[in-house]
């Protein structure tokens, strides 16, 4: 199943996200929950989708950032909201995110006891992989991945040499936490970012792998989330591979709004295509 995520449209209404998916043929989408009513009210999440033949497969659990009114800011709290929302549209994932590296509550919650609450819900619970941010380097952290001399590197030289104690956030963005979780959203994009070999880390993580957010990732122009078919990326051997292995579950092109070119539909819709074919011409299990 190839699906389409609302959040690479967030720039649109939720009902043009729908209405492109179904245009250009993919088989359901992934709503990406945001302050907007229209994201998380299930009435008319539903009439959506039978409008357009559209199955919500899976949802996207907020953004730690965003403010959404009558909902908590806790991240545990509004996946148990999430989780609610997603048995009334029988939706089978809700895509989670490694929490903030401020917040050890989450962290500690996702590794104390995220497995017991996977053990009492049928919705999958897919812990998504971080981006390897720049938060020490900056820019200049662009001119390191050229070099091969990435920033997961120099951000854990740092860690260790300067600030000896642990950052929940980023400590599970690594692969020995990561295979402790029961299910992954395995991100190709921000797997990029850190410059690690996408092929390599799927061998290691495929066991736990329950869905994918497919892009990817322009180190000349440090850009994320592209078209699956722009960048550096092996997206297409990475498909290849998830056929080979019996993959069962989603592909979710997550894509950002800029990669469409948003301001002009014929190009949205262009763009919504060439990734689909791209995606069933290297991967044709439905």
């Amino acid at each position: 199943m190839i699906i389409f995520s609302t959040g690479s449209l967030y720039l649109y209404g939720l009902n043009r996200a729908f209405e492109f998916a179904q245009m250009t043929g993919f088989d359901g989408v992934e709503v990406l929950i945001d302050e907007r009513w229209d994201t998380r009210q299930a009435d008319y999440l539903l009439k959506l989708s039978a409008e357009y033949g559209m199955p919500i497969y899976s949802l996207h659990n907020p953004f730690d950032s965003k403010n959404l009114d009558g909902w908590e800011k806790n991240p545990v709290e509004r996946l148990n909201r999430t989780v609610e929302l997603a048995k009334l549209l029988k939706s089978s994932v809700v895509v989670f995110h490694l929490p903030h590296y401020q917040n050890v509550a989450c962290g500690r919650w996702l590794l104390n006891e995220l497995p017991a609450y996977q053990r009492d819900t049928e919705i999958i619970i897919a812990v998504e992989n971080l981006p390897h941010t720049r938060f020490l380097f900056g820019p200049l952290a662009i001119k390191f991945k050229k070099l091969r001399l990435h920033t997961v590197q120099l951000n854990t030289f740092w860690k260790l040499v300067v600030f000896p104690f642990s950052i929940p956030g980023i400590r599970l963005n690594k692969f020995q936490y990561l295979e402790k979780l029961p299910h992954l959203n395995f991100d190709t994009t921000h797997l990029g970012t850190g410059g690690f070999d996408i092929l390599e880390a799927y061998e290691r993580l495929k066991n736990k792998i329950s869905h994918v957010h497919l892009s990817n990732y322009d180190l000349q122009e440090d850009k994320e989330h592209c078209l699956p078919m722009d960048g550096i990326l092996p997206l297409a051997e990475f498909l290849q591979r998830l056929k080979k292995d019996n993959y069962r579950g989603a592909i979710c092109v997550e894509v950002d709004p800029q990669a469409l070119e948003v301001e002009r539909e014929e190009d949205v819709l262009r763009n919504m295509k060439e990734s689909l074919e791209f995606c069933r011409q290297h991967y044709t299990r439905r």
